[in-house]
């Protein structure tokens, strides 16, 4: 080989690796960046003896964490990122998804979290983010390395079944559950609400977490709207697809439920509540809890292939159903 081309060859590589490093610098900056700008949203919270657990700033003097590190409901408080010592009180609680809402008077509306507006992909960085020790925040990096629906293995292997679930492979710590995911921007990704040690950390996705949060602040407490119809997810026909491709066709409806009140029949396909698009279950579940137990709501619906829409009363689990 020439002398010529031996140094362009090592020139070339020089210049690879120089670009190599370049891109790992601001990858790495730009993920210190991101749990610099949310770490004021992180609180840590004072609720069982000698174990604080994380919370994230949901809105003006409300702190969103995991139920089960709330152990007690007097003699609670939470700390800010500037050594604010703060009391609280538990709004609410929502079991199914290990969520509490608290309140803190005092703590405002700055640094409040900024949940990320879409869902989360499988492989893309995430980070935890923790405030449990009185040392400031603590991070670890990883991806989200899987989503589903808690009914399908929660029970089994975590003893709870929540709606919806995140699974990242970021390392856990102590003190980590009610402490935020996020992705590499630093918006929320999801409410951490378990960990296990050489294994897998787990959050509540923030639109579930939110819409919880919401209907806690309303309320103290969870309603969850059902409508009383047996359903699977089904392809739409080509002529009715605009921004979805999936809806709900209706299998059955159970009799004196609000759906047979409404006038929803077998055949019909449910693809939107209230103007939000519904293609599974859990896009329907998510809707149903969200504040509408009680209330009456739009169902759009393609029936015999003609889009029409009706109203239906959305019925509270646990007194009607």
């Amino acid at each position: 080989m020439e002398k010529g081309n031996v140094m362009a060859e090592k020139k070339s590589g020089s210049e690879a690796g120089a670009q190599t490093g370049s891109v790992l610098a601001a990858l790495s900056g730009g993920i210190a960046d991101a749990v610099e700008a949310a770490s004021p949203a992180i609180l840590r919270v004072n609720g069982r003896h000698r174990r604080p657990a994380s919370g994230v700033h949901y809105a003006e003097d409300l702190v969103l964490t995991a139920s089960h590190s709330v152990e007690r409901d007097e003699g609670l408080s939470v700390e800010t990122h500037d050594g604010r010592r703060l009391r609280a009180e538990i709004v609410g609680r929502d079991p199914q998804n290990d969520l509490a809402l608290l309140r803190a008077a005092g703590l405002g509306s700055e640094n409040i979290a900024t949940p990320a507006d879409r869902e989360p992909r499988v492989g893309e960085l995430a980070l935890t983010l923790g405030r449990a020790s009185g040392e400031g925040v603590r991070a670890s990096l990883g991806v989200v390395s899987a989503l589903g629906s808690g009914a399908r293995r929660g029970r089994r292997r975590w003893g709870w079944t929540p709606d919806r679930y995140v699974q990242t492979d970021a390392a856990p710590y102590q003190g980590l559950g009610g402490g935020a995911l996020l992705d590499a921007s630093g918006e929320v990704l999801g409410i951490v609400v378990a960990s296990f040690r050489g294994s897998a950390t787990v959050a509540i996705p923030a639109d579930v977490a939110w819409s919880r949060a919401e209907s806690l602040r309303e309320s103290g407490s969870l309603k969850r709207g059902y409508l009383g119809i047996y359903s699977q997810p089904v392809k739409l026909p080509q002529s009715a697809r605009r921004d979805q491709e999936n809806g709900l066709l209706v299998v059955g409806v159970g009799e004196d439920t609000p759906a047979a009140r409404g006038g929803l029949m077998v055949g019909d396909i449910l693809v939107s509540v209230d103007g939000h698009a519904v293609e599974d279950t859990y896009d329907l579940l998510n809707l149903l809890d969200g504040g509408r137990a009680g209330k009456t709501v739009a169902l759009g619906l393609l029936r015999g292939g003609r889009e029409t829409e009706v109203r239906v009363t959305v019925g509270e689990r646990g007194r009607e159903g």
